[in-house]
């Protein structure tokens, strides 16, 4: 193994920052690609939204266990004939976070990520589905260890801040489930 000195981590860091602002955030949170929506099938339950000729989608389970993991899924379908160009201000297309039932926001591991601030151009491909998963836990982020979720019902929401061909909008998709003993 390597001798890891302070300097080198802090390299490693720089480098790793670097390649994020360079390619954008989502290469390096949210996982997710494009593909065409056969290969991307949207449940019946997700909660839809739709901005300039885009439909955006929040998919998440309706139940899940204390402490569980779980994937909070956003997918943004383009049925149009042609290329859009969605622009954010920030690396980020998407980053959910997890409120109490219409109340403050809760710091569920996985969710409210921290993204680049560069604005950042993400392309829609004509008649395709882009798809960005993130990897949640029913589990509260603290200083010294996560403690498990308490039993109810939560909200997952996801602010839409997009600007397409110089047309901006503000959109929230939201979708509730619940967290059991």
């Amino acid at each position: 193994m390597p001798n890891l000195t302070p300097t080198r981590l802090l390299n490693w860091a720089a480098l790793l920052l670097l390649v994020g602002l360079i390619t954008g955030c989502d290469t390096l949170i949210g996982s997710g690609g494009a593909g065409n929506a056969d290969e991307l099938p949207i449940p019946g339950n997700a909660t839809r939204v739709s901005i300039n000729e885009l439909d955006v989608y929040l998919v998440t389970p309706d139940t899940v266990s204390v402490g569980e993991a779980f994937e909070v899924r956003v997918l943004v379908e383009n049925q149009t004939r042609r290329n859009v160009v969605v622009q954010t201000s920030s690396g980020c297309l998407v980053v959910p976070s997890v409120f109490e039932a219409g109340g403050e926001r809760v710091p569920f591991r996985g969710s409210g990520i921290v993204c680049t601030a560069a604005v950042t151009n993400h392309d829609i491909p004509s008649g395709e589905t882009i798809e960005r998963t993130f990897d949640v836990q029913a589990a509260l982020r603290t200083e010294e260890e996560d403690v498990p979720a308490s039993p109810g019902t939560y909200e997952v929401r996801a602010d839409l801040d997009w600007g397409i061909q110089g047309d901006y909008s503000s959109r929230t998709l939201q979708r509730r489930f619940r967290v059991q003993p």
